[in-house]
């Protein structure tokens, strides 16, 4: 940041003291003459995204208690167990509808915090990174003289004003295509379940003017719309649905969702007189389908690339790619999208929600091998706690070999919301992730390492269409060196490693 390195709990220890600092009023030196906030309090509530990483959720824990003993005087010491980091949906859940088929959403900064419960079963919980932000990248690529935070704040000063002021006329569209935008997850939500009542909070349709865009992009019309958007991509049993009518209403219960939602949590706890219980629930569905992407520069349209589980390289003896997990809606079928190329120019259309950057994987060969066809595939598959990558080649005696390799997830969850989508197509440049596992992964091809596949029969049935028809047209021969210029640099590497 500012050309600095830092740790992503600098971060967050930095934002603390100031959330301390601006929610308190009281000040009291110690006795070592510190000054120190003085919060009456015995416990701490704070609120994450929904599905935000449990390793993500123990850091910022660790990060609130240090915060807490560093600069407040609390009534008595706080504990670990006095501090609870609570996901969004739970608070939902908390603002309790009496309808049997309920879809409340909640449209914060970052994200669109959802959950989907039929009668007293959540069938789906969903976080996913399209908030008001994306209006935000929108104004500035519109136009960078206007400052997206000053906007806001000028519009939400008269927020029951349902027309725009005149000299925010000309954003006119950037607000209507931004909200349409926002509202793709909600309406993907009620495709998948059929629900027959939405609940949408939030403060930003406290303003009238952005509370008749949400109404006016999420109706029944607007549902049958998004479908004929996706409909390539979807799986069979959306393309066609008996869909229910639906009802909206926004903002029923008045003030903040959150809020409210901790209200309830807190009333609870002092009903059953044993603190704060249940805080996660199960749920029945996962909220999307994961898939590997290799990123790699297509020369053919001068632009990064994304190959969705299978990938296609030049056999030189050294190769790189960045490895991301794309996360595409339940609706979507993913054989649909797998074997192709994802891009900045399509990837609207495939029903993505959120890239998760994952690592840089640096290939080499060791020793050189004679090979039948110069290419050679990687495949990647998405565990709960690893990812398996295998690489498949042919030797120059026909027969097929593949090498497996497993990466941990742990420290590798750096989630990119649809709204920074620029940043997915530029290199990663940082050594670490954002939680300081090493971003350069070296993958080394070794004979004692490979096993038989036999066949070309089983790498069929992996590598499909496309992909499989340009291996079978490569040339045979050696690996060969990458140009010079081509290199990764490791020079650069090394300095940026100290």
């Amino acid at each position: 940041m500012e050309g600095e390195e830092f740790k992503v709990e600098q971060l967050l220890k930095e934002f603390l003291i100031l959330l301390f600092k601006s929610c308190t009023s009281f000040h009291k030196k110690t006795e070592k003459g510190m000054l120190k906030n003085v919060v009456v309090a015995n416990c701490f509530i704070f609120t994450v995204p929904t599905d935000t990483d449990l390793e993500a959720k123990k850091r910022f824990k660790r990060v609130v208690k240090q915060v807490i003993d560093e600069t407040c005087k609390t009534s008595r010491p706080i504990e670990m167990d006095d501090i609870y980091v609570v996901e969004e949906y739970s608070l939902l859940l908390r603002l309790n509808s009496d309808k049997p088929s309920t879809l409340i959403i909640d449209i914060g900064h970052l994200t669109c915090d959802a959950l989907v419960k039929k009668n007293d079963e959540i069938l789906q919980v969903n976080g996913e990174t399209r908030g008001v932000s994306l209006i935000h990248e929108k104004i500035k690529q519109y136009d960078s003289n206007f400052d997206p935070m000053e906007v806001m704040k000028n519009l939400f000063d008269y927020r029951s004003s349902a027309e725009l002021p005149e000299k925010y006329e000309e954003l006119k569209t950037i607000f209507e295509d931004g909200v349409k935008e926002i509202a793709e997850p909600i309406l993907d939500l009620i495709l998948q379940h059929g629900c027959t009542d939405v609940v949408i909070y939030g403060a930003f349709i406290s303003h009238d003017y952005f509370r008749k865009l949400i109404e006016k992009y999420v109706t029944n019309i607007e549902l049958s719309e998004y479908v004929n958007r996706q409909f390539n991509y979807l799986k069979d049993e959306f393309k066609n649905p008996i869909r229910t009518p639906f009802e909206v209403s926004c903002n029923p219960d008045g003030g903040s969702s959150l809020l409210n939602g901790a209200r309830c949590l807190i009333e609870e706890a002092l009903l059953n007189r044993q603190g704060l219980h249940q805080l996660e629930y199960d749920r029945k569905e996962l909220p999307c389908i994961s898939r590997i992407g290799f990123c790699s520069f297509n020369e053919k349209k001068g632009c990064l690339c994304f190959d969705i589980v299978c990938s296609l390289f030049d056999a030189y003896v050294k190769q790189d790619t960045e490895v991301f997990i794309i996360k595409f809606r339940n609706t979507i079928d993913a054989s649909k999208v797998e074997n192709n190329e994802i891009t900045k120019h399509n990837y609207k259309s495939v029903g993505i929600m959120e890239f998760e950057r994952f690592c840089a994987l640096e290939i080499k060969f060791k020793p050189d091998l004679k090979l039948f066809k110069k290419g050679f595939f990687l495949h990647g598959i998405v565990g709960g706690d690893n990812l398996k990558i295998l690489l498949h080649y042919q030797e120059a005696n026909k027969q097929y070999f593949c090498h497996a390799f497993d990466i941990p997830r742990t420290g590798r969850k750096d989630r990119i919301p649809v709204n920074d989508i620029g940043k997915v197509f530029e290199k990663e440049n940082d050594w670490n992730t954002w939680y300081g596992a090493p971003y350069y992964i070296e993958m080394n091809i070794e004979d004692k390492d490979k096993y038989s596949t036999i066949r070309s029969s089983y790498l069929n049935q992996i590598i499909r269409g496309r992909d499989w028809k340009l291996f079978k047209e490569l040339e045979g021969g050696e690996l060969t060196y990458l140009p010079e210029e081509s290199l990764v640099n490791e020079v650069q590497k090394k300095k940026r490693q100290k």
